[in-house]
């Protein structure tokens, strides 16, 4: 799991997710149970920078995050940071795949800033790209007629 300046990542991504209970920390798999927390994606929205906020309204964002969950199912992990990027130490831009209950693979990129390295990282961008459905899935868009 990495860190940014006391955000850990993980964590971070994990709440963003939707996932609605979480575990919070780092603890080695031996580790007691750890400590559990229960967050909203109106909390993320709350907690976000002002550049977010006026991307659009915390109900926008939070009806999006619980069409997100309906289409994919419940987060299970992230498999790859596929690209972490900080600048500066204000700036840090993380592109990962991520696994889901009904979907694999799913692209998610978080970008973070903090006007100082001393002032906490607020969440600046967002972006979760749904897989198109499948053709065995009741969504799948029927294909034309063959090409000759």
């Amino acid at each position: 799991m990495r860190r940014l300046g006391g955000l850990t990542v993980g964590l971070t991504l994990t709440l963003l997710l939707g996932v609605p209970t979480v575990s919070v920390g780092s603890f080695p798999a031996s580790a007691a149970e750890p400590q559990k927390l229960t967050i909203q994606a109106g909390e993320v929205w709350d907690a976000a920078s002002p550049v977010f906020k006026t991307s659009e309204s915390r109900i926008q964002f939070a009806t999006i995050q619980e069409e997100h969950r309906d289409a994919l199912g419940a987060y299970k992990r992230i498999l790859r940071v596929t690209e972490a990027k900080v600048i500066g130490g204000t700036s840090a831009t993380f592109d990962t795949v991520t696994e889901f209950e009904r979907a694999s693979g799913v692209r998610t990129v978080f970008g973070f800033e903090r006007a100082s390295r001393s002032t906490p990282w607020m969440l600046r961008s967002f972006k979760l790209v749904l897989p198109m459905p499948r053709a065995d899935e009741g969504g799948a868009v029927a294909a034309g007629p063959a090409k000759k």
